[in-house]
């Protein structure tokens, strides 16, 4: 079972992060004569020096004191403060006045002093009936609407269905080589979105193309399963258990790395299926999510599925491959569900939650663009 200190880790790792990020801009400029003994201003957080001074740029420091004479630059530092679980990782800003500072810190502890409130009741969130309920009907109404357009004649791909100036964007992104990426919603019949209690759904769209090479030869690539751990980042190790014609049942360690670094058991079913004019589409959907406790240590277990950090308690994805201008378009949405965010932080981090599947399907797209023919 997840701990209250783990889950405390876990969002405060991302509550700094995000919030320090955001809070330090960026300035032209330099300290010029300035000596490092006239910095004007200090402040003490939580027993961690900072000193700083107006409109100049840090070279990179190991230390947690930053001091003059600087250079212009980026910074890659860490600001250390002296809790455990807190890690703050800054990058190419300047820092402000001493005002700003304190405004923006005061916010901050704010969000945290209400998170602290809350941390237990966080820590006994699982994965509960009616969270699958409404997961459940997300995945029937999404895949309703796939179905519908790879059977339609009017297209294939879901370029083919999107408003002209969005079908305009994919086909620029193609074109340059790119990954395109864009969040998605299933509403409900009557319009509405779908709420999850205690949940999160994740969508997202990518697509790329592989240019040279034939559809045939990337479905071999995709369907190695037993090398995806030497392309794929996030997969450590992978099998093929059993095939059954052109279903695939498939065991991926996943491991995802964004301040905190979590490593999963999971097991898949992948069916495909042969579309008209020699396109192709599959379906992938988790058959169990274990995450992994002490991993890589001898102590190493899985913990109970469903009872867990909540990370990432279900994946599927969607998959279209279409043969066009000597290469192959890969289409894929990306669905997963993850526990929601503990109160009072949701308006602090709630997009930064949301990049960690947008930016494993970008990972996944470049991958296999770049993984075909080595």
């Amino acid at each position: 079972m997840t701990t209250d200190a783990e889950l405390l880790k876990y969002w405060l790792d991302i509550a700094s992060e995000i919030y320090f990020r955001g809070i330090l801009q960026h300035q032209k400029g330099n300290c010029g004569e300035m000596q490092c003994g006239h910095v004007p201003d200090s402040i003490e957080i939580a027993g961690a020096a900072l000193d700083f001074c107006d409109s100049f740029r840090h070279t990179s420091q190991p230390a947690s004191r930053l001091t003059c004479p600087v250079v212009q630059g980026g910074l890659t530092t860490r600001l250390r403060v002296p809790l455990n679980c807190l890690r703050v990782r800054l990058s190419s800003f300047t820092i402000v006045s001493t005002k700003t500072l304190m405004k923006t810190l005061v916010v901050f502890l704010i969000g945290l002093v209400l998170f602290l409130a809350t941390a237990r009741d966080a820590a006994a969130t699982k994965l509960k009936p009616e969270t699958l309920k409404v997961w459940d009907t997300y995945v029937q109404l999404t895949e309703k609407r796939i179905d519908a357009e790879l059977t339609s004649t009017a297209g294939f791909l879901r370029k083919d269905f999107v408003k002209p100036a969005e079908a305009s964007d994919i086909a620029a992104s193609l074109k340059s080589g790119d990954v395109y990426i864009k969040k998605m919603i299933t509403l409900a019949g009557d319009g509405r979105e779908l709420r999850v209690p205690d949940g999160m759904i994740h969508h997202w769209f990518g697509s790329v193309f592989v240019p040279n090479v034939q559809l045939e030869t990337l479905l071999n690539f995709v369907k190695n399963y037993d090398q995806h751990h030497r392309y794929f980042k996030e997969v450590e190790a992978s099998n093929l258990v059993s095939r059954d014609g052109d279903t695939f049942k498939v065991f991926f360690r996943f491991v995802r790395k964004k301040v905190v670094t979590v490593h999963y058991n999971t097991d898949h079913t992948v069916i495909y299926r042969h579309d008209r004019d020699g396109r192709e589409s599959s379906r992938s959907f988790t058959t169990r999510i274990a995450e992994l406790q002490n991993p890589g240590t001898p102590q190493e277990m899985e913990k109970p599925v469903g009872d867990d950090s909540g990370f990432l308690w279900r994946l599927n994805s969607y998959w279209r491959f279409k043969p066009q201008d000597g290469g192959v378009i890969v289409e894929c949405e990306s669905i997963s569900l993850s526990r929601s965010i503990p109160f009072g932080l949701g308006w602090l981090i709630k997009g930064f939650v949301e990049s960690v599947p947008q930016e494993s399907l970008e990972s996944t797209l470049t991958s296999i663009r770049d993984g075909v023919g080595k």
